[in-house]
């Protein structure tokens, strides 16, 4: 969690809003929710990213390597 109770998605560094579908990465695996679903999420440690930047290929963020 960043700032004001805002969450950055860690790939696109834009904001994650509460509505929206994100992808939560955890121990366990990968899977589809929200932060109005479940909003204690961000305190949890797991890695949150944007439904839409789960996937993309490192060299399609424009990283090198």
């Amino acid at each position: 969690m960043e700032g004001h109770g805002f969450v950055l998605c860690p790939l696109c560094g834009e904001r994650i809003g509460v509505y929206e579908p994100m992808i939560v990465i955890t121990p366990y695996g990968a899977r589809r929710t929200s932060r109005a679903r479940e909003p204690l999420l961000p305190q949890s440690g797991a890695i949150l990213l944007h439904d839409g930047c789960y996937g993309i290929e490192p060299y399609e963020r424009g990283e090198n390597g």
